[in-house]
């Protein structure tokens, strides 16, 4: 794969967990939610996190499609954070 398009997923991933949360702080600021709506949409993030590393963790080839439960823990996910935030 060529260094271009390892960028574009890697910016793409970027994207993809950090804009929930700009989202998020977005309608708290503007009172869009309620403090009771922010923790519901909050603990909501957290599988939401979960699924888009075992996606990108799997795309790479570093797990097995199986392996899922590798990355529910939060500490495992330390063990892939080259492989999670660099090329």
């Amino acid at each position: 794969m060529q260094n271009s398009e390892r960028i574009k997923q890697l910016l793409m991933y970027y994207f993809l967990i950090i804009s929930p949360l700009f989202l998020l702080v977005y309608c708290v600021k503007h009172d869009l939610i309620s403090d009771n709506g922010f923790l519901v949409l909050f603990l909501g993030y957290i599988p939401y996190r979960y699924l888009t590393d075992y996606y990108r963790l799997t795309s790479k080839g570093v797990i097995g499609k199986k392996d899922y439960l590798k990355v529910i823990n939060p500490f495992s996910t330390s063990k892939y954070f080259r492989e999670l935030y660099w090329l």
